[in-house]
């Protein structure tokens, strides 16, 4: 947004105390701000400029500066050394891009430090860090490594600190007192890229281990060396992580393993408490995420999302199956009770998600509502036979390009006995792409239809990717009753069913 140019009398203001532009497009020299000697709050939040004039020096009485979004600003020497009453400073460049601060810059910036209260602020280098005083801070969102603000989720927390550990940092985060601030965070988050040295993630002395405390976000990428992440001791520490990414790691085999014996089937108990959202992407040697023997607790992680792991066979295990080729990512006694949303892609090996056939396993997944499954060429079941309880709250379903499925659900009403145990069905969405040969949506055999099956409204999509014609490609079957059916003849088809079962 572009304003007309600032009235001149602004220069002569001399009593006005706070002036706030945001998102404006100021004129090319607006230096004369530094002569309004009694601003005690200067705000230009997004605001179109390149440079902070050595003029702003002059505002002594200032207690807050807002540069937050004013990406790759040039701040002259000598601004922050003459802030003596400055206790606020915001400076966040977000997507936009960082604040380049000179060594001049930062030397002033340390004397600074020591009177703010509030600091929000990204630097590329650890070693900036250096000198720095925390002790003062309450308020802070600082980011370091060199990557951008990631912080729009959590907005709402006072405390943030981002560490994005890159390539070359070797040395202990606590050379930088940074232990001053994880002990303020209320969120921390923590960044690992292309770290070709780190064989593992053990902590080396106290501090180490009480950073893990504080953890909220942890992302680790391209780490080429790392086999394991977590011992087993660590996941005691991490109580308040909430979301776990770990992507292009070419040897890692499990997420968390048991160096010292610890749990050596005594059933050690394994509780990530606040585990919101697992994403597991580009893991060629992953063959499991915890210990067999472990009892695991996930109580609140609410979605899962797994891509291109192509030593994994399943997603739980099947307890019938002894096969030695069978390599489940999760063991049998992990507990996922609040997982709502499954995202599944490219795996390339993965034949089965839940086993064949497990009444059980429903209870692991009581709220499930979203399942996404894309470029599984092996998969052969989607659910388990009678997967009824699964119904209650599963909404959406989409698949796409899994041609060794033959039926989305096969239901054996006469395995229920009295059929009032069959529950309402919430599902409203199904989408099936890319499929070579005949996939059946709904293969429904034996007893009697009533009420306990409302009506529901489902959406097809066909895709013909054979070069001959399938007029059934996609098909949903009925068998003595009112289910509807529909197929596909043509690529691109759309079905839209509404019908009772």
């Amino acid at each position: 947004m572009q304003y007309p140019p600032l009235p001149t009398s602004l220069q002569f203001s001399t009593n006005l105390k706070s002036l706030c532009l945001h998102n404006c497009e100021l004129m090319s020299d607006w230096s004369f701000i530094g002569d309004l000697v009694n601003l005690e709050v200067l705000s230009l939040a997004y605001c179109d400029i390149n440079k902070l004039s050595s003029k702003i020096g002059n505002l002594g009485k200032l207690k807050l500066l807002d540069l937050t979004g004013c990406a790759y600003l040039h701040i002259d020497d000598g601004v922050f050394i003459n802030l003596v009453k400055l206790e606020e400073l915001y400076m966040r460049g977000l997507y936009r891009g960082g604040i380049d601060f000179t060594d001049a810059n930062l030397e002033e910036l340390k004397k600074l430090s020591c009177q703010l209260c509030a600091l929000e602020v990204q630097f590329s280098l650890m070693n900036d860090l250096k000198d720095l005083s925390f002790e003062k801070l309450d308020k802070f969102k600082i980011s370091i490594g060199g990557r951008n603000f990631e912080f729009e989720r959590d907005i709402s927390f006072k405390t943030t600190l981002q560490l994005n550990l890159l390539a070359d940092h070797r040395s202990g985060l606590v050379d930088y007192k940074i232990h001053e601030l994880v002990k303020k965070s209320e969120s921390l988050f923590l960044s690992m890229y292309h770290m070709s040295h780190l064989e593992d993630f053990v902590p080396v002395n106290p501090y180490d281990q009480s950073f893990f405390l504080y953890l909220r976000d942890f992302h680790v990428d391209g780490c080429g060396n790392l086999k394991y992440l977590f011992p087993t001791h660590v996941t005691r520490g991490l109580r308040k992580l909430e979301r776990l990414t770990i992507r292009s790691c070419s040897v890692l085999e499990a997420v968390v393993h048991d160096y010292n014996g610890e749990i050596n089937g005594k059933g050690e108990m394994i509780i990530f408490e606040e585990l919101k959202y697992l994403y597991l992407d580009g893991l060629p040697k992953l063959v499991r995420l915890f210990p067999v023997d472990s009892v695991v607790e996930l109580p609140q992680l609410v979605e899962l999302e797994v891509d291109d792991l192509p030593s994994i066979t399943s997603v739980y295990p099947d307890n019938k199956n002894t096969s030695a080729w069978q390599q489940a990512l999760f063991n049998s006694q992990v507990r996922t009770s609040e997982m709502k949303k499954v995202v599944i892609k490219s795996m390339d090996n993965l034949e089965r998600i839940w086993p064949s056939s497990s009444e059980e396993e429903f209870d692991n997944i009581p709220m499930l509502r979203d399942v996404r499954v894309e470029e599984c060429y092996k998969l052969e079941n989607l659910f388990p036979t009678n997967p009824m309880r699964l119904l209650k709250h599963l909404e959406q379903i989409t698949i796409s390009e899994c041609n060794s499925l033959r039926e989305i659900f096969n239901i054996d009403l006469e395995c229920f006995g009295e059929i009032e145990q069959v529950i309402n069905i919430s599902l409203r969405y199904i989408s099936v792409r890319g499929f070579l040969r005949e996939c059946h949506v709904w293969s429904i055999n034996g007893g009697e239809r009533n009420s306990s099956f409302h009506d529901f409204d489902t959406y097809s999509t066909y895709e013909q990717t054979s070069h001959q014609p399938s007029p059934n490609s996609i098909r949903l079957r009925r068998e003595r009753g009112n289910l509807g059916e529909a197929s596909s003849g043509q690529a691109g088809a759309d079905t839209r069913m509404k019908g009772k079962l």
